[in-house]
């Protein structure tokens, strides 16, 4: 049976935060849950690595989506294992600052969010090349599969003459 290719990105999304790309991770996640807006685990993993992104979108705006992400995922994710952990990194960020009246993150909003996070080429393309080879590979296939047109530019960096893979040799 294949994967999915949602399923390959939300294992590219971790891939990135295992290896402390977190605002990376966050923007892969926040397009993985466009299409998989009932999986607990995509909502976790994007609050935290949102709530390790404080260098680049400052600590309000990073802990506000987190906390947004989070909430979701303790909605979408009750009578999972997911709970706990969502709870865990709120009780983190509700020590900086007041969560109760942040509401859980809706559908319409992840757009938003991607954009705030841009997902830029280089950002992106930076975050890859620091990869192992066999994980730049394993990304670059799932964004391949995805098919999604914004993925398009990063695909591009990795073909010949590109500087992703071993230098362009895939």
């Amino acid at each position: 049976m294949e994967t999915s290719p949602e399923l390959l990105l939300k294992d590219a999304a971790f891939t990135f935060q295992k290896h402390g790309h977190n605002l990376t991770s966050a923007w892969l996640y926040a397009e993985v849950a466009q299409d998989l807006k009932i999986d607990a685990s995509v909502w976790t993993g994007m609050g935290a690595a949102l709530v390790r992104s404080t260098d680049a979108l400052g600590q309000e705006t990073a802990y506000t989506w987190s906390a947004k992400s989070l909430k979701r995922g303790l909605e979408v994710g009750a009578g999972t294992p997911f709970v706990s952990p969502c709870r865990n990194w709120l009780e983190v960020i509700n020590d900086e600052m007041d969560v109760s009246p942040i509401e859980a993150l809706k559908d319409d909003e992840i757009a938003g969010l991607i954009e705030l996070m841009k997902g830029e080429d280089a950002s992106v393309k930076a975050s890859l090349n620091q990869l192992p080879e066999d994980a730049q590979v394993k990304i670059i296939e799932a964004m391949a599969r995805s098919k999604k047109p914004r993925f398009a530019n990063v695909l591009a960096s990795a073909l010949p003459g590109g500087d992703v893979v071993g230098n362009g040799k895939v």
